[in-house]
């Protein structure tokens, strides 16, 4: 019997497979299409049996299209499906890793701008009500390192939270300025969505702060009396144990 991770490479290889096709032939020839399902078959035995909640949204998305249609359909299904795909396959994938090390990661990374008020509180609330090990940067060792080199060691976690508070203002023009977060903010929110997915990344908003249009399907939580509910909810549904 395949153990899981060869069972996650031949999903991703059915992938690949489908996608070297379509760049090569008409997504309407036989091959093509059966291709397309036999990949999306596989995905579906992997994420059904490995962890992943029916209410997961990204499965609910992966669930929703129809094969019923041409390998045109087919083809549009893939592109709406694909970046649900990966979620969910990194997902397993570090549930996989976690289970064999028989030792949960339970650190999440905290990533904050210059409101140190709600950067403890939200701390507080990892370490003493979750059980669960907040990383900050700035109170980790330098060990003589530079600042990236030192976020990449420490960046080795399964989930991460970004508050977005609003410290810098700016805007299209002069006359339409809006409370934004720092720049380091955003460029380590764009990092955590790229190495964990979106799944595993939570942005908590501060007031009225601007949100990055250019990161869609990132869940945004309004840090307001029901923050820690929705924290909650979104660690849960990311397998980390609480």
């Amino acid at each position: 019997m395949k153990d899981l991770q060869s069972k996650i490479e031949e999903v991703k290889r059915l992938m690949n497979y489908y996608e070297s096709l379509i760049q090569q032939q008409d997504p309407n020839m036989r091959n093509v299409i059966d291709a397309y399902l036999n990949w999306h078959s596989a995905a579906l035995v992997l994420f059904d049996g490995n962890g992943i909640p029916p209410e997961d949204p990204y499965l609910k998305i992966f669930n929703s299209v129809n094969n019923s249609g041409n390998g045109y359909v087919l083809y549009d299904n893939f592109k709406s499906i694909k970046s649900s795909f990966n979620v969910l396959i990194n997902r397993i994938e570090r549930m996989d890793k976690n289970t064999k090390g028989n030792i949960p990661n339970k650190k999440v990374f905290i990533v904050h701008g210059h409101d140190e008020m709600m950067r403890l509180t939200v701390a507080q609330y990892i370490s003493s009500e979750l059980k669960l090990e907040p990383i900050i940067l700035n109170e980790c060792p330098n060990g003589g390192r530079t600042v990236i080199e030192k976020f990449e060691e420490y960046s080795d976690v399964n989930f991460a939270i970004i508050l977005l508070s609003p410290d810098d203002v700016g805007g299209s023009n002069r006359d339409d300025l809006n409370g934004r977060a720092r720049q380091n903010v955003i460029f380590e929110f764009g990092y955590f969505v790229a190495k964990l997915g979106r799944g595993n990344v939570c942005a908590l908003c501060k007031n009225k702060v601007e949100k990055p249009s250019d990161i869609d399907g990132v869940l945004y939580v309004p840090f307001d009396d029901n923050w820690k509910f929705s924290l909650l909810k979104e660690i849960k549904n990311a397998g980390i144990p609480v």
